[in-house]
């Protein structure tokens, strides 16, 4: 497959990943509806429909994170698929943990492909790490947490988290404190982790938003 081989240009990429905050996002897809429609979430008094991200064909999953994974397996569980309540007091916990992290940890790139957790500075897939177990320590179920690499509107790889929710997905960004869906984001996604076992990855197939 041409994608695989691909992947070790996507190590090296990810190791200078977008660290600057973005003031504006503009969405830049037209998703595919979805076959079912499911519950909307609202924000403000907008009703926003469900947007989730759809796995295909199982990829390699990024060297840095597996061998972050031999190093911390506790951080690496997995588990049956999930989908948390996206009440409230659930979107409240996502975007205070989503800022704080944003602002714990100062952006600096890493010279190789190095992911780590609970650091004082780092890039892009060292927010994430630190999000998810920061969201795991608060109760969510780990398999609701899935980590993602997509492009930016710049064309830089970068990593996120998306937390799977009853009202779709949602991606926690370094570079911006609002907690936004799939197509609401800059980015033109590429691989998801699994839910049951985030060391198995696979290709983002398509988006789809619930009509």
């Amino acid at each position: 497959m041409i994608f695989l081989r691909t992947l070790p240009v996507l190590a090296l990429l990810l190791a200078s990943c977008s660290v600057a905050p973005v003031l504006d996002l503009t969405p830049r897809k037209v998703l595919a509806p979805a076959s079912k429609a499911t519950r909307v979430a609202v924000r403000g008094n907008a009703v926003v429909k469900p947007q989730s991200l759809v796995e295909g064909p199982l990829l390699k999953a990024p060297s840095g994170f597996l061998f972050f994974c031999s190093r911390n397996p506790g951080d690496c569980e997995g588990g049956s698929s999930q989908d948390v309540a996206w009440d409230a007091p659930m979107q409240q916990q996502v975007r205070v943990v989503n800022a704080s992290v944003n602002r714990s940890i100062r952006p600096q790139g890493d010279a190789f492909e190095e992911w780590s957790v609970g650091v004082e500075a780092g890039d892009c897939e060292d927010y994430v790490l630190t999000k998810r177990r920061q969201l795991i320590g608060a109760g969510l179920p780990s398999s609701s947490l899935r980590i993602a690499v997509a492009t930016t509107a710049k064309g830089e790889m970068h990593a996120v988290l998306v937390v799977k929710t009853s009202s779709g997905d949602f991606v926690l960004d370094n570079r911006n404190d609002r907690v936004l869906q799939p197509r609401e984001t800059d980015l033109d996604w590429i691989m998801i982790a699994s839910a049951e076992d985030p060391q198995i990855w696979h290709k983002v197939e398509q988006e789809t938003v619930s009509l």
